[in-house]
């Protein structure tokens, strides 16, 4: 994937999520009038006016999510995947495949198999998978791994989205006692939404690894 398509990708990424978050907010809060928030017929400066507030928007979910959403996914999953997936006692790699991974790993980067307490094993294991990511990145396959990261991003500012809009939705019931039929909708779509980003994060964070740690030994 050539530069320009990972930067509109990104763009999207970036410009999605927070149009999204707007558009919501201003349903259940009424922050803004509806021809502001979603613009009707050719009225291009209000229309440009959201695509600006959607991206500055996205940008500081993006921001929230990685500060936030990270370490809690990180608290949740028990530690990086990359730092797990190399331990003697996970399954999730075989052993023929760990076994060839550390050969390469002295060969290429001159690092010896992490000994000791788990603690220090893990710290070790972030650190050679860092040093692993950017030799890959410049090789052949970093574009696929970009790919990867991007929709890491992505889902999980659309993870963030969803959790915020529970929040707010939350609030507002325990303020109001009752919903709004769009309320309602809102709610039954964040629901949705947050369990597929969930699934979309975890899978691309896995794509992500793997694909990594594929390159490198190739």
């Amino acid at each position: 994937m050539s530069i320009d398509k990972l930067s509109l990708y990104d763009f999207i990424a970036v410009l999605m999520p927070g149009i999204f978050f707007l558009i919501c907010t201003e349903m259940i809060f009424n922050l803004a009038s509806s021809e502001l928030v979603i613009p009707e017929g050719n009225n291009l400066p209000l229309l440009l006016l959201l695509i600006v507030f959607g991206y500055i928007t996205g940008i500081l979910l993006q921001g929230l999510s990685q500060t936030i959403t990270d370490r809690i996914l990180k608290l949740f999953w028990k530690g990086q995947l990359s730092e797990k997936w190399l331990m003697d006692n996970n399954q999730f790699l075989s052993d023929d495949y760990k076994k060839i991974f550390w050969e390469k790993v002295k060969l290429k980067l001159n690092r010896s198999k992490p000994t000791g307490n788990e603690q220090g094993i893990r710290k070790n294991n972030r650190e050679i998978f860092s040093l692993i990511v950017k030799l890959v990145e410049r090789e052949k396959y970093s574009d696929k791994i970009q790919i990867f990261i991007a929709q890491f991003s992505f889902f999980r500012s659309l993870l963030t989205v969803f959790s915020i809009l529970l929040s707010f939705l939350v609030f507002k019931y325990f303020s109001y006692g009752n919903f709004t039929r769009i309320e309602i909708m809102i709610l039954v779509f964040s629901l949705i939404g947050l369990l597929i980003s969930y699934s979309g994060v975890k899978k691309r964070n896995e794509d992500f690894v793997r694909a990594t740690l594929d390159a490198f030994i190739i």
